[in-house]
């Protein structure tokens, strides 16, 4: 399966930098610079829990006091949050990858599903917004 770096590794900052500004603006993009690079740079570490990490659209209720998951949207909607979610083998529910170390995330495989949505610096830049986040 692709890895998160294989993944970094088909990228350029210039174009994740266009998918993330078009989520979230340029206040932060120093910083999500910084993180580009790092994971660029860092080690991947073997995934021994097979952990597979996916993306999820989704849109508070009208209440909004919950997510709906929305399965048919359009990548460049800014008005749906992008989620990242992982699962393994040793847990029953849905990890954030938020508080991952960057060698460990390296290593996590990709849903081939998030393919078909995402392109490879979507999905990046969704990573790294998940990471600084």
């Amino acid at each position: 399966m692709t890895t998160v770096k294989d993944v970094i590794l088909q990228t350029d900052f210039k174009t994740v930098s266009d998918e993330f500004l078009i989520h979230h603006g340029d206040k932060h993009i120093e910083k999500i610079k910084g993180i580009y690079s790092k994971l660029c740079n860092a080690e991947s570490k073997t995934n021994r829990s097979n952990m597979i990490i996916f993306i999820r659209a989704i849109k508070e209720n009208d209440q909004g006091d919950e997510d709906i998951v929305i399965n048919d949207f359009d990548i460049n909607d800014n008005t749906l949050m992008f989620d990242i979610c992982g699962k393994d083998d040793e847990y029953d529910g849905l990890y954030s990858i938020g508080a991952s170390e960057y060698n460990e995330l390296l290593g996590y495989y990709v849903d081939p599903l998030t393919f078909d949505r995402f392109s490879c610096s979507q999905i990046i830049a969704h990573v790294i917004w998940d990471l600084y986040w």
